[in-house]
Order: C-alpha cells, then sequence, then structure tokens
C-alpha cells in the first residue's frame, strides 16, 4: 500500500478551496445565529416627536410575545447630531430598576426614514414577561435625540413615560425581535415566513431543498473548477 503524499494537497488551488469552505461554513453559521424575527403587531412610523437627553429619559414598559428577544427596532426623528452622540438603551425588570442589557449606539445623525437596530445577546427566557425600555441620548453638544410616540392599543404595550410625562395610549416607534433556540430553528422560521409569499414547489422542505442544492452546487462547481487541469506553458 503507498504512502498517502500530504505534500499533493498542499498546493494553492486545494488551499483556496479549503479557505472558501471554510469561509461559507463561517458566515452560514454566524448568519443562522444572529438573525431575528420582528414583532410585525407593532408598527414603525412616524408620529408625535418627543426629546430625550441625558437628563430627559423616555421608559417603554411591554409585554414580550416569545423567548430569546435579541434585537429593538426603533424609528428616531431626523437630527444632525455631530460627532460624539450617543444612543443609550437599557432593557430593565419591570420596575426599571433592575438592568438586564445595556446597548450603546454611537452616531452623528439621525435619519427618520432608516431604523435603528439596538440588537444585543438574546434574553432566553424573555416570553410574557414585562419588560421596561430605557432610552437617553448623549452628546458633546447638548442637543436632544427626537423619538417617536405613536398610536398604539396592543394589549403588549403597557405604558410610555417621557421626561415624567405619561402618553396614554401610545408607545414608542419600535419593534422587538426574536430569535429560536437555536441555528435550525432560525433556518425552518425563516422558510416558513418566506412560504407565505410562495408557490407550493417553493415552500417548507422543498424551499430547504433547494437552498441545500444550491450551496452543494456552489462548492461542488468551484471544485470542478479548480480540479480541472491546465495546460503548461512550454
Amino acid at each position: 500500500m503507498k504512502n498517502f503524499d500530504f505534500e499533493k494537497l498542499l498546493v494553492p488551488k486545494n488551499a483556496f478551496l479549503l479557505a472558501t469552505i471554510v469561509i461559507l461554513l463561517l458566515v452560514f453559521g454566524r448568519m443562522t445565529n444572529e438573525w431575528a424575527f420582528p414583532d410585525t403587531d407593532w408598527t414603525l412610523e412616524k408620529g408625535d416627536k418627543i426629546g430625550v437627553d441625558s437628563k430627559k429619559s423616555a421608559e417603554q414598559k411591554f409585554i414580550a410575545t416569545e423567548s430569546n428577544l435579541t434585537r429593538i427596532d426603533m424609528l428616531l426623528g431626523n437630527s444632525d447630531i455631530g460627532d460624539g452622540g450617543t444612543l443609550n438603551l437599557q432593557i430593565m425588570d419591570e420596575s426599571c430598576q433592575k438592568e438586564i442589557r445595556q446597548i450603546q449606539v454611537k452616531t452623528s445623525k439621525i435619519d427618520s426614514d432608516k431604523e435603528f437596530k439596538f440588537t444585543f445577546s438574546k434574553i432566553k427566557d424573555s416570553k410574557g414577561k414585562t419588560l421596561c425600555l430605557k432610552l437617553s441620548f448623549l452628546s458633546i453638544k447638548e442637543k436632544d435625540a427626537q423619538l417617536f410616540a405613536v398610536n398604539n392599543i396592543l394589549p403588549e404595550n403597557i405604558s410610555l413615560i417621557a421626561d415624567q410625562k405619561e402618553y396614554p395610549g401610545k408607545s414608542l416607534s419600535m419593534r422587538p425581535a426574536y430569535q429560536k433556540d437555536n441555528w435550525g430553528q432560525n433556518i425552518w422560521r425563516l422558510t416558513e415566513e418566506i412560504s407565505q409569499y410562495k408557490p407550493w414547489f417553493l415552500k417548507d422542505i422543498f424551499l430547504l431543498l433547494i437552498a441545500l442544492f444550491s450551496i452543494i452546487f456552489s462548492i461542488g462547481t468551484v471544485i470542478l473548477l479548480i480540479s480541472f487541469p491546465t495546460e503548461e506553458k512550454k
């Protein structure tokens, strides 16, 4: 039996193939772990403006409808802040006293047509819990950040208080987003949501198989291209 020659494998084309596969796996793994599915019952739209800064914060209480809360999407009002602006979002317990998560986003400008996404490590036991979002803003130029208060009759919307003023029947223009327990469930949830707008042959398991075969075909094509012999120049 001939000895296996590892040196033949250690050539540029094989190294490139291995690097391609590793990168695909890393990217795919990271994507599936970071996917989050927003609760579309919450409306993101422009409403009444509320100014907040380091001294005037907004406190939004709401009930999480799923486990693994991992992101809060929010729509904020136009504001040219300049360098050194920081939005500070604290996720706290129902009493608004105990901090669970804290997220800081540095920004020099707020565009009311673009969502701010506050992402954090998932809160596994969030389902059914009343949580308190506390949003404040720090700026070198001592400017306010403008929030939107929108009409909200969802039972999950508990209360909105900004600068010690209550806004009954309103909430921040926000949308909670959740993950599933693992990457496999995230993929299945994604296919379910996509399947709502697809014909039967592009739904559920069929959609997963198409995606899987597409990845295999792509990797196989790279292997064939690399393995195909090329003529050496004389």
